[in-house]
């Protein structure tokens, strides 16, 4: 379960002001804090940075465990890998025109697994998984103006996705929240997520005046009752 979560929660970039009276020109997530709904700590997530490139990610969970993520980087600057410090390693693979991740490969206890991302144009409609090259499910996304509907046969999950008008493109927020999980910095404001299978409702809550667009933390509710409160720390540069 370690890794298939990790496939979605490894990479934060880094990205550049919109807002030209702003003194600072990017914006690095430093850590994230998950509580329940008592205060109680859950998990911290660190990040360490080379730089601009965010190198290493150490997750701390309630129990003291610490899991860390070592990210790899080509020429170019794409994620190449993240190595995992029990020996493991996830690969990722993209495409020629965009740049979009097409594929990532980690192997479990004998089983090679691989998630195949398809696009339409420049909209992310599909993400398939394989487990040594057989299809075992799939997630499928289509679009209706900022509501974005995502079924997964992998977890029987269904999610409804609201997002404001300052995202550039679906793309954008699906290919970042879903496969990369870049917490939504930026231009990427997803406003609420709702599992109407779980009946879990996620409220993300911006700054106050909203000029750099970033998230300050997210609440999650099951049945109307908060659960969880997960709060960013950031380095504004």
């Amino acid at each position: 379960m370690k890794y298939y979560f990790l496939f979605f929660l490894l990479f934060i970039l880094s990205c550049d002001s919109d807002d030209n009276s702003s003194t600072f020109k990017n914006t690095f997530v430093d850590r994230i804090t998950t509580t329940d709904a008592n205060g109680n700590v859950e998990k911290v997530i660190d990040y360490i940075y080379d730089i601009n490139d965010l190198k290493e990610i150490s997750e701390t969970n309630s129990n003291g465990e610490t899991f860390i993520s070592t990210l790899n980087y080509d020429n170019e600057g794409e994620v190449t890998s993240i190595s995992f410090n029990d020996g493991t390693e996830v690969f990722y693979n993209y495409g020629l025109f965009y740049g979009n991740l097409i594929e990532s490969t980690i192997e479990i206890n004998g089983t090679t697994i691989k998630h195949r991302y398809d696009y339409d144009q420049l909209q992310l409609i599909s993400d398939k998984k394989y487990e040594n090259d057989v299809l075992v499910c799939e997630i499928n996304y289509t679009y209706d103006g900022l509501t974005i509907n995502s079924t997964n046969s992998c977890t029987s999950e269904s999610l409804i996705i609201e997002r404001d008008q300052t995202t550039v493109s679906p793309l954008v927020t699906v290919y970042n929240y879903q496969l990369l999980n870049i917490n939504n910095i930026g231009s990427r404001n997803i406003t609420s997520i709702l599992n109407i299978d779980t009946n879990e409702f996620t409220e993300f809550i911006y700054n106050e005046f909203n000029d750099r667009n970033l998230v300050l933390n997210k609440k999650k509710y099951v049945n109307g009752e908060l659960t969880n409160i997960i709060e960013y720390e950031y380095d504004l540069r």
